[in-house]
């Protein structure tokens, strides 16, 4: 996928009545993001951060930091 350095470039994920998620890199910001049940959910800026946008982080089953980008449950990773 080809797009000029001021658009983006989005892989849309759609059933018959809307377009409810994707994938997209922003050339203007130079950040991929992902849009997940209607909503941006999560993006990785030029720097390579990751932010959560909304909802929370889990892994291995367990919340690592929730929807209010608390830490929780930290121990081993």
């Amino acid at each position: 996928m080809i797009s000029s350095a001021s658009t983006a470039s989005t892989l849309i994920f759609s059933d018959t009545t809307r377009a409810v998620g994707y994938l997209q890199y922003n050339h203007s910001d130079n950040s991929l993001r992902t849009r997940v049940n209607g909503a941006e959910r999560m993006r990785i800026d030029s720097s390579g951060n990751l932010n959560l946008v909304s909802g929370s982080l889990t892994m291995g089953g367990t919340t690592v930091i929730d929807a209010s980008r608390n830490l929780t449950n930290i121990g081993t990773i």
